[in-house]
């Protein structure tokens, strides 16, 4: 071996002098990862960040998302102000010898106020106002190695791998069916809260589960957002306009996006040239050629027209409706004269659903007695009034539809490359949908309140449904702060799969909590991956990959468990609050640390990562 082989080069590190005998010059020089956990538990503690400057991370996080605690009367809030971390009464090598922990007192300032209110109108009037610096335990600090001395021993924190929050998209690769059929699913997965799950079955029915509860119809918890039947169907799928001409000709509107693949019904020419033949398939050729012509209707084979989805609601008045007196819809006078006809949703909401909200269930189901339904949105289109068995077609009559000279209708779009059948499936089978006959409850949105009762069962089997707790649970699942957090990692996963990447706005990242948004654009995303050909714009994720795995550092353990213990805490307080003669109380006599200061002892004690 030659003397330059083995001569040693010198590294400096900021503990020793190293040795490097590799052949292989160093371009990165090895970090200091003890600095990532003494760098996670100053964040955790902030101790020499004066209280008004610190960030909202760590234990003041964790005290301001507990704080402010309230009796069950409301007459009587504590809330914090600030905490404070004092002088250590030994030092490491003492506590070492004395079989001691070395940790700080934590104080933190109270303030309890007091109200006076009024028994009439509710009012509240500030009575009192008393703050006290109430003693929390002891938080053992960290010492330059990073490690903790608890009880004469030092030990060490091990930092946590865990799923990353955010949206995760899968499939089965085919082994949950005998078919091998793929079976798409999708999870949101918090950084603390309720997680959702949304899963295809063999059938094409789109379910969900609410922390792995027992699955529901999809559409059950859209109608808990606040979705009709006839939302869901426009907001999924794109839609052609079909128009009714002279002598028996259906034309539909030229949408490139939606005509690759398709067949012409009739031979196009533009300019004496023949940019289709008859039967030809429109590829992406074509589709350049008609745009450079400036096509904007094409013919179609009216036989086809029979089997496709009406995307509209169509009305017929069967007489002159007046708005009924004492609404206060800002439609006034005629809602619609004899044999007048409605066409599209936004049109019925806009001249029937005001008036709607305004009456009772008996004089708004007489309202809608006065119109006749021709087609819902989600009813198939037949071609004759008479079905195969010799049945009067009620709804969705093409015959009817000429019958009332209406000139154009609105189709759902299906096609095996987008949002195919399944949502329409999953709909069908939805028991929480309104009867096809039943006009006033798809209008007022009766299904709503009947969605979050199905969701509470499911949620407490046991317990008697009522619609306010059923409302009050479900916001608590995924909209309430103090119980629903996705972390700024989760929002921005969140936003980058279903907004960014999509071209959409994003919310912000200071977000914390779910939107209705969220959940309806990860069933977009979820229904288009099922279909989609395009596999950058649309792909599963690999959850085992370390891209969707984040390390939970020793700051962040602690203050999940600290979190812990002050609910616990919280609950004993409030009893106090509500037994006792509060206005001769001080927050000191209301708080008992000792459930915090017994999760962090078992914390650096005996936890399962502290070693």
């Amino acid at each position: 071996m030659s003397s330059s082989s083995t001569q040693a080069s010198k590294v400096k590190t900021n503990l020793r002098l190293r040795r490097n005998y590799a052949r292989i010059r160093e371009v990165v020089e090895v970090p200091n990862l003890i600095a990532i956990q003494r760098r996670s538990y100053e964040r955790f503690l902030q101790a020499n960040v004066e209280p008004e400057k610190r960030e909202d991370i760590g234990l003041q996080k964790v005290f301001k998302s507990v704080f402010p605690m309230k009796d069950y009367n409301n007459t009587a809030n504590l809330e914090f102000v600030s905490y404070a971390l004092g002088t250590p009464k030994y030092d490491v090598d003492e506590c070492r010898a004395r079989g001691m922990t070395w940790a700080a007192p934590l104080r933190v300032t109270i303030q309890l106020v007091l109200w006076d209110v009024d028994s009439e109108t509710g009012a509240r009037n500030l009575s009192a106002l008393k703050e006290d610096v109430v003693y929390f335990g002891e938080i053992p600090l960290m010492t330059e190695r990073g490690t903790f001395m608890v009880n004469g021993t030092e030990r060490v924190i091990v930092s946590q791998l865990h799923r990353s929050p955010g949206v995760f998209f899968d499939h089965d690769d085919g082994k949950g069916h005998i078919s091998g059929k793929l079976l798409y699913s999708a999870r949101v997965i918090p950084y603390r809260g309720s997680w959702l799950d949304f899963e295809f079955d063999v059938k094409d029915i789109l379910s969900v589960r609410i922390d792995r509860r027992r699955k529901l119809n999809a559409s059950v918890l859209l109608r808990a957002l606040g979705m009709s039947s006839d939302d869901i169907l426009t907001s999924y799928y794109k839609t052609d306009l079909v128009s009714f001409g002279k002598r028996g000709l259906v034309t539909k509107d030229f949408k490139p996006d939606q005509l690759e693949g398709q067949k012409s019904f009739r031979e196009i020419k533009a300019g004496g040239k023949v940019l289709v033949k008859q039967g030809g398939k429109f590829n992406r050729a074509v589709i350049r050629r008609l745009k450079e012509a400036a096509i904007d209707t094409l013919e179609i084979d009216p036989d086809s027209m029979a089997g496709m989805i009406s995307a509209d609601t169509i009305l017929q008045a069967k007489e002159d409706v007046r708005m009924p007196a004492g609404t206060k819809s800002t439609v006034k006078g005629t809602l619609a004269s004899a044999g007048e006809v409605i066409i599209g949703w936004n049109a019925i909401h806009e001249r029937l659903s005001a008036a709607l909200q305004d009456l009772d269930e008996a004089e708004g189901r007489e309202l809608c007695s006065k119109f006749s339904v021709i087609v819902y949105a989600g009813d198939e289109l037949t071609g004759d009034k008479i079905n195969a068995k010799g049945e009067t077609v009620e709804h969705g009559s093409i015959s009817t539809l000429r019958d009332l000279k209406i000139t154009s209708v609105r189709v759902l779009y299906l096609d095996d490359h987008h949002i195919g059948e399944s949502l329409l499936k999953t709909l069908k089978t939805d028991k929480m949908a309104p009867p096809p006959e039943d006009l006033y409850a798809r209008l007022v949105g009766k299904p709503t309140s009947d969605s979050l009762i199905e969701i509470y069962r499911r949620l407490r089997p046991g317990d008697p449904p009522r619609a306010e707790t059923a409302s009050a649970t479900f916001k608590n699942l995924f909209f309430n702060p103090d119980r629903y957090d996705l972390s700024d990692i989760g929002r921005y996963k969140i936003n980058h799969k279903l907004y960014v990447s999509q071209g959409k706005e994003a919310p912000p990242l200071t977000q914390g909590i779910l939107s209705p948004d969220d959940i309806k654009e990860a069933v977009r995303y979820l229904l288009e991956l099922r279909n989609s050909n395009d596999p950058v714009r649309y792909a599963i994720d690999d959850i085992d990959h370390l891209g969707n795995r984040r390390v939970r550092a020793v700051g962040e353990l602690i203050e999940n468990q600290y979190r812990i213990g002050l609910v616990r805490m919280e609950r004993a307080v409030k009893e106090r609050m509500g037994m006792q003669d509060i206005d001769t109380l001080v927050p000191q006599d209301l708080i008992n640390y000792k459930p915090v200061a017994a999760v962090v002892k078992e914390f650096f004690g005996s936890w399962d990562l502290a070693v």
